[in-house]
Order: C-alpha cells, then structure tokens, then sequence
C-alpha cells in the first residue's frame, strides 16, 4: 500500500466500511478521489466532520454500505448526476476480517468483496492485525472458493501509522460511538503503536 505519492493522484478508491475514514482522508491527502463508506448515520456525520476538518471535501464522498447489500454495492458505483457510473482503481479494506469474526458475519464480508470485483474494482487490498488465526484463515478459505477472485499474499511487515501519516491529518474522534459507555481511544496512542499487518490483494482473474 506504501506506494509512491504520485501513483495516488487521480487515483479512484473506496474505502471500505472506513471507521473514523483515516485511511480514505490519507488518500484524498495525496490526490486520489475517494469513497468512504460506513454504517449509521452518526459514525457518517463523524467522518463528514473528519473530511470537513482536513478540507479534503472536493475530493471525497461519504456513503452508507452495509455488507451484503447489493443494492448498496451498486450505488457506489453509481455516479450522481452523470450517466458514465464509478470504477475504483483500489477498495482498501482495513481491519474488517476482525469486525466479521466478532459479530459472525463473515460470509457478508466475503459476498460484498466478490461483489466489489464482479462489478469492476480493479484491485482490493485485504489488511489486518492477526489476532484469531484459525478464523481468520477461514475467511480467507471463504474468498479462494470463489473462481473469479486472484489472492495474492504480500509478505508480513511492521508498519507505524505514526510513519505513514503526518500529524497534519487531523482526527476527530469525539461523539462517534453509539455506545455511552465507550469513551473512545487516543489518536495519539494509535499513531504510537506498531502493528503487524497481513496484507492480501484480490483481483478478478481476468484482469
């Protein structure tokens, strides 16, 4: 994903089921026009506010997805108020192999990436923290089920968000969970930690 700032300009990328939108505002940051998705109209208004902040609005819309949708799926594709629809050169998906295993939906995420592809992204990068193996391993099982998707597994790296991203991304992570009791986590510390990520990238065999 560490690819050079002049591969992002121009870029059309999808941000898939995006949290806070960190990584689609980092995007937008180099120059690509960007999709963030999510779930819930308060965790959308979140990253809106997060999109506003880092004055990233001409490059990014804000998008409800829920996985397994399909109807949803094709609406992103969809362009408003043009007839030539979207394509994405790259759907990051990051960190959604843990949000699947913990509220089973597995098979809601491995249909919405193989729908992605069939309707035309040219490539998904599949990226999270190993914490479940066995799991995780199915899901991944889940995905090579499927004919027309190519999985390629880049090698394990130590990656610090502190690194990739320059403090001038501004975050905010104030008012964005539905749970009263949660009193959220500190960017800073998130930026502080070093993370061992797998990496996989999936693409249509016939691209």
């Amino acid at each position: 994903m560490l690819l050079g700032r002049e591969w992002w300009r121009g870029k059309h990328i999808l941000d898939l089921s995006a949290g806070l939108g960190l990584v689609g505002i980092a995007c937008a940051k180099l120059g690509a026009k960007v999709t963030i998705s999510e779930v819930g109209s308060k965790q959308l208004e979140c990253i809106r506010n997060n999109v506003s902040i880092n004055q990233v609005e001409d490059n990014v819309r804000v998008v409800e997805l829920l996985w397994g949708d399909n109807k949803a799926i094709n609406d992103v594709f969809s362009n408003p108020g043009q007839d030539k629809g979207c394509y994405y050169d790259l759907v990051i998906a990051s960190d959604l192999v843990y949000i699947a295993i913990r509220d089973s939906i597995q098979e809601q995420l491995v249909q919405t990436i193989n729908r992605l592809i069939e309707k035309g992204a040219k490539r998904l990068l599949l990226v999270y923290e190993e914490r479940m193996r066995p799991e995780e391993e199915k899901i991944l099982q889940m995905l090579t089920k499927h004919q027309n998707l190519h999985l390629f597994q880049h090698p394990e790296s130590d990656i610090c968000l502190k690194d990739v991203l320059s403090s001038k991304h501004n975050l905010s992570d104030s008012d964005c969970s539905d749970n009263e009791n949660d009193t959220g986590f500190g960017l800073e510390s998130l930026l502080e930690e070093e993370l061992t990520f797998r990496m996989y990238s999936l693409s249509s065999v016939d691209s």
